[in-house]
């Protein structure tokens, strides 16, 4: 056991090894010239009680530093004489030279091996401090003539009799890169070739779930919640103790995990915002949600999703990813998209459930999801992303799977014609949310309404979206103008391609919305919404531009 054991945050924080050091030893003349030292890099890992859904400290135990980088480091210059990775037991070996005085140092840093064809680079670094690379550091020693053994344990720096924090929380960048860990080995195991765009997971002990998201705040933890950027391509985590702690939420790491997934591998066009599993949202965000919470169950083979919080992490709740029977069932409820992905993955009936779900009849697993989800079909469909498409992808690509797949989104209230949701009649209670598309051409005026009967920004309703095929490029007029409802309104429209804006009008005039803009050949999907969030309604016209 280590006498001395502390986290550093180190000045370089990037992502590139060599960036940190390099260099070597010296040795002794009348020795050997080199000694290998090794060792096993742990954490304290810390579980939920299955009572009260918050951490149980008491229950806590040593598990693997898996996959990370080790380093012996030259105490005297901070040259690093060799480098390895831990195996799934946390073990490493190092060959150094020689009556050297020197550490090992852990990064929590997650790589590849080098004789891996998957590819991946995952870092834990801390917001606060400049984004500086965490890394856990041995006590000094010469490293002498004969092979010898290091051990590292990051310990949480818990303290049992005063329920508090006292100590460095070492194990914490550890405990995050190890549910990191699962999902990537996750999908290796179904593509031996995949290949992980570099990720930064940014966690500190003064992450605490208030602030606007700006730089200035991200930069002083106040982080508003766990997400994953899209714009960074990084990953915030929470660590205000008696506040919100993510670090041992190891779901709450995997649902984001999976946001970075949609973004670097797949696809989202997600706007984000609030939700939950009963609310009726925006078909992306529905989509995005629900796909964020079932892989965290698949990758953690664990479809019981629990996020600890308040004094002491003593509380929680927790969401069962498998439940069918779900409130506000459709093509716009996380809840719904979620037990359906988990469904194809796990090929098994929820026994608790009273709705049948027939998945007894799909073997898809995780292979068959990625699949879709890495589709040209999925990626590049004009569409957005929802589950309509996913289904009507998975559909065409496992045919024989076909009507299971039917079975197992009527039990969710949706139905599964095509992937702009032709058909559908689940409205959620307002029949002005339908059509999921409206199908329109040129010079046609297209009337339509804007609720927020479900609230605001991302729900069901607040946006209405058009599906105008085999446009040649040219100047056009989109007009939006009201013709009932609120007396004030502010329509405003976007045009997208493959789900990205790539054009649109947002002027602020009241009650119309008219531009000429340029557009591209192609099918394009236009999304109409009333900035001032009415009830309202508009036509929607698109005209060749004279």
């Amino acid at each position: 056991m280590l006498k001395t054991k502390k986290i550093l945050t180190l000045i370089c924080a990037s992502l590139v090894l060599s960036a940190c050091g390099g260099g070597g030893g010296g040795g002794s003349s009348s020795g050997p010239t080199s000694v290998v030292v090794s060792g096993n890099v742990s954490f304290e890992d810390v579980p939920h009680d299955p009572v009260t859904l918050g951490l149980d400290y008491a229950a806590s135990f040593s598990a693997p530093a898996r996959r990370v980088v080790v380093q012996a480091v030259n105490s005297s210059t901070g040259a690093v004489l060799d480098q390895d990775l831990t195996d799934d037991s946390g073990d490493y070996s190092l060959s150094v030279g020689s009556n050297v005085t020197m550490f090992i140092r852990a990064r929590a840093q997650l790589q590849s091996p080098s004789n891996s064809a998957a590819t991946w680079n995952v870092a834990v670094t801390d917001n606060t401090g400049g984004n500086a690379l965490y890394v856990l550091d041995g006590p000094n020693f010469n490293s002498g003539e004969s092979n010898r053994i290091e051990d590292l344990f990051a310990a949480s720096g818990w303290d049992m009799a005063t329920s508090r924090y006292v100590d460095e929380r070492a194990a914490a960048p550890f405990a995050i890169l190890d549910a990191v860990y699962e999902a990537v080995s996750s999908f290796v195991a179904v593509d031996s070739d995949i290949n992980f765009p570099d990720l930064e997971v940014r966690w500190s002990e003064n992450n605490s779930p208030v602030g606007n998201g700006t730089a200035a705040d991200l930069a002083a933890g106040r982080i508003s919640t766990s997400f994953f950027s899209p714009s960074e391509d990084v990953i915030y985590i929470l660590g205000a103790q008696d506040f919100d702690t993510d670090e041992y939420d190891s779901h709450v790491i995997a649902h984001e995990w999976g946001h970075y997934f949609e973004d670097v591998i797949s696809r989202s066009d997600s706007i984000g915002g609030s939700h939950s599993i009963t609310s009726l949202l925006d078909m992306r965000v529905a989509m995005s949600e629900g796909w964020g919470n079932a892989v965290s169950g698949i990758v953690l083979n664990d479809p019981i999703y629990i996020d600890s919080s308040q004094v002491s992490q003593s509380r929680g709740f927790f969401i069962d990813v498998e439940e069918n029977n779900n409130l506000n069932r459709g093509w716009f409820n996380e809840g719904s998209v979620q037990s359906i992905i988990y469904d194809i993955y796990d090929g098994l009936p929820f026994a608790n459930s009273d709705i049948s779900e027939n998945s007894d009849t799909l073997d898809g697993g995780l292979a068959r999801i990625y699949q879709t989800f890495t589709s040209d079909n999925y990626v590049n469909s004009p569409l957005v992303t929802s589950i309509h498409l996913f289904l009507d992808e998975y559909k065409f690509l496992f045919a024989n799977q076909s009507l299971a797949i039917d079975i197992l989104a009527a039990g969710q209230d949706i139905l599964v014609n095509d992937a702009i949701g032709t058909g559908e009649n689940n409205d959620g209670g307002n029949s002005l949310t339908l059509p999921v598309y409206y199908l329109i051409t040129l010079g046609q005026s297209q009337e339509f309404c804007v609720i927020n009967d479900f609230g605001s920004f991302n729900r069901l309703g607040n946006r209405r979206f058009f599906l105008l095929e085999g446009l040649t490029q040219d100047l056009y007029n989109i007009r939006v103008a009201r013709t009932m409802g609120a007396t004030a309104t502010d329509p405003d429209f976007f045009v997208l391609q493959q789900g990205q804006a790539i054009n649109g009008s947002l002027s602020g005039v009241l009650n119309v919305e008219d531009a000429n803009l340029s557009l591209p050949a192609g099918d394009l999907v236009f999304e109409v919404y009333d900035d001032l969030n009415t009830d309202s309604c508009f036509t929607l016209t698109v005209t060749t531009a004279l």
